[in-house]
């Protein structure tokens, strides 16, 4: 009877730690079946706007139109980028770009790989200020009161990431949220 007792608490781990072992198996499956899919979608989508604007895509230089500082000087997008860079068109009431604005600063801070990061909005450059301070985030954001970009290129969707090489060719466009590793990847100058 003795046996008994030590044997069935044995059994009783044992199978506590299949059990653990195939829940962590299945869980880490799931989440990478849902970031997959996640992707999936994000790309039908980014296609979908893509073809609605019909004016920008990956190989074309991004125009470049009258962007503002805070202070309202002109910026010269084609003087600042020196480096793959990341563009993203955003706006401050857009829970997906303050998310994403909140990544990057995650991983980035106030390194040197902030500078490859621009965000751009058509936006009062008082909403993007209270923005940021609510976030905690020091990102430098250019204005495009014209609104240039939503325009003449049809971009009417945020957030809209597109990142350029530093000739301001396009690598990569993406409509919607970014994930963490997709942030990782453009942090290292690689964003494909």
């Amino acid at each position: 009877m003795a046996s008994l007792k030590v044997v069935f608490p044995l059994q009783i781990l044992a199978i506590i730690a299949v059990a653990v072992g195939l829940g962590v198996m299945v869980a880490g499956r799931w989440n990478n079946s849902r970031v997959d899919d996640f992707k999936i979608s994000r790309e039908l989508r980014t296609q979908q706007i893509l073809s609605k604007m019909g004016t920008i895509q990956a190989g074309d230089i991004l125009p470049v139109f009258d962007l503002r500082d805070s202070a309202g000087r002109k910026v010269d997008l084609k003087a600042i980028v020196r480096s793959p860079t990341l563009i993203s068109f955003f706006d401050p009431g857009c829970g997906a770009c303050l998310s994403d604005m909140k990544m990057f600063w995650r991983l980035a801070g106030g390194g040197p790989e902030r500078e490859k990061i621009i965000f751009v909005t058509s936006s009062q450059p008082q909403l993007a200020a209270e923005a940021q301070q609510k976030l905690g985030t020091n990102f430098r954001v250019l204005f495009d009161l014209q609104d240039g970009y939503g325009s003449e290129l049809g971009i009417s969707t945020v957030p809209l990431n597109v990142t350029v090489d530093s000739c301001l060719r396009i690598t990569m466009i993406v409509a919607g949220a970014l994930t963490e590793d997709e942030c990782k990847n453009i942090l290292r100058g690689n964003p494909n």
